[in-house]
């Protein structure tokens, strides 16, 4: 298993997929994508990733974030920019790992406000 380098302390320590895949959740969580579409993503986040974590012996979590962003802008790009801007955000906190939505840093575009701009009469007093 690829060994992964801390940037503070230059240790290294096994790479821990499961710190991924939370991660990875808990970015799609924040951007207010649906619990299982989430877990779905961190997935094929994970998948996508295998064939470079398996060619290499050592990386860095700058590394293992910058490829985890690329990959997760295919599916979410409102979490990839979350998870690649924000990974102070994403430490883990318990509430992460709940199904209830977090707070987004995106408009919510379903919200009446949204829906009604551009609608024929919307702006007319």
């Amino acid at each position: 298993m690829v060994d992964v380098v801390k940037r503070a302390n230059g240790q290294s320590q096994p790479f821990d997929p499961e710190k991924l895949y939370r991660s990875v959740y808990a970015a799609c969580l924040s951007v207010q994508t649906p619990s299982g579409e989430a877990q779905l993503t961190a997935r094929r986040v994970f998948h996508d990733m295998q064939p470079w974590l398996e060619s290499k012996e050592e990386i860095t979590t700058a590394d293992v974030r910058r490829l985890a962003a690329h990959h997760l802008s295919t599916y979410n790009p409102h979490a990839a920019h979350l998870f690649a801007s924000q990974p102070h955000l994403l430490q883990h906190d318990p509430h992460f790992m709940t199904d209830t939505p977090q707070r987004s840093t995106f408009p919510n575009y379903s919200h009446p406000t949204w829906l009604d701009i551009g609608k024929k009469g919307h702006w007319d007093s």
